[in-house]
């Protein structure tokens, strides 16, 4: 599991995986983590099964937005190669729930085919929280093909 500590290495994971003409507009690296009731009972048979738990069941995630999709990479064990990458079109995109909090940004696409949901720390990379914040708000706002979201910081 890797985390990434500089924006470029997040932008740089996503651009072979964009399609011709595709513009980045936004990325974030964020981390779906088990469940706190599947951890408690491995807690109770000491501090290692749940650590050991933890580490192994928690997914690491870089996400972008684009002008025509929100593209989802689940990087692998690496850290510097994805081990599956999929991708919702903003024409068409499925029922999206958000919310930014003082240390998360929440996002969950309600997909019944490829569901996904990850949070995005703002202790990440620096820029982190302003980009997660700026997908949450255009996958929610409805406007996320439209260029509306575009007040985050712009690639470097």
């Amino acid at each position: 599991m890797r985390q990434f500590t500089r924006p470029s290495d997040a932008a740089a994971v996503l651009q072979p995986h964009l399609e011709a003409g595709e513009t980045l507009r936004h990325w974030a690296s964020g981390v779906r983590q088990p469940s706190v009731w599947l951890l408690l009972p491995l807690a109770a048979l000491g501090i290692v099964p749940a650590v050991v738990a933890a580490f192994l069941l928690t997914k690491d995630y870089v996400v972008g937005l684009t002008d025509r999709r929100f593209v989802v990479l689940r990087m692998g064990a690496s850290g510097t190669e994805p081990a599956e990458v999929f991708a919702y079109d903003l024409a068409a995109l499925p029922p999206v729930t958000a919310s930014t909090g003082p240390l998360f940004t929440h996002i969950r696409v309600q997909d019944p085919a490829q569901p996904f949901a990850a949070k995005f720390n703002k202790a990440g990379m620096p820029g982190n929280r302003e980009h997660a914040a700026a997908i949450a708000a255009a996958l929610t706002s409805g406007a996320a093909g439209d260029g509306a979201a575009d007040a985050a910081p712009a690639a470097p």
